[in-house]
């Protein structure tokens, strides 16, 4: 299934609420007995049923459409952006962040943390929780930026909320948030 996801319900138009306990239906989840058909987010499917498809076959829809609740691929900054942000990109720190923005061709970060904050289940956190603070605010972004965010080790141990303060007072700062 690598590369490959399931149908959701914004990808089909027609639903039959009960399904027949004889025919197998396509879901996502745990359960897989009738009894459980109706539960978490599963849906009966009879015109499609077990039927996945690849990203490109989207058949038109748009995958921020499908799913806008990810950090996405697309917005990842691969290793020669991340060179041309550090060299050709403006700097802006606070005591806890250092972020460097440049103009782009479209929305994307990067993430930072250096090795001072010796645990990398430590470093794996604050990169999780800038990703989310990101994923939370995209929308307040600027559409055609490329961002870099080196983490301090002020940052180690901090809760979401002063993480979040500190990282968009530093984005305000550089002119991205619209």
């Amino acid at each position: 299934m690598r590369g490959k996801r399931r149908l959701s319900l914004l990808d089909v138009v027609g639903l039959v609420p009960e399904p027949d306990k004889r025919a197998p239906a396509l879901y996502s989840g745990s359960g897989t007995t009738p009894s459980t058909w109706g539960a978490s987010r599963r849906v009966w499917l009879p015109h499609v049923v077990g039927l996945v498809y690849e990203p490109d076959d989207c058949g038109g829809c748009s995958e921020d459409i499908l799913d806008d609740t990810r950090f996405r691929k697309r917005e990842h900054l691969k290793r020669d952006e991340f060179k041309k942000v550090f060299t050709d990109g403006k700097r802006f720190s606070n005591r806890v962040l250092t972020v460097y923005a440049l103009k782009g061709s479209e929305r994307k970060v990067g993430f930072v943390v250096r090795r001072s904050i010796r645990s990398a289940v430590k470093r794996n956190r604050l990169k999780r929780l800038l990703r989310e603070i990101f994923r939370q605010n995209r929308a307040k972004l600027c559409d055609k930026v490329l961002i870099v965010v080196v983490v301090g080790q002020k940052a180690d141990g901090m809760r979401f909320s002063e993480l979040e303060s500190w990282f968009l007072g530093l984005l305000k700062k550089a002119g991205v948030l619209q």
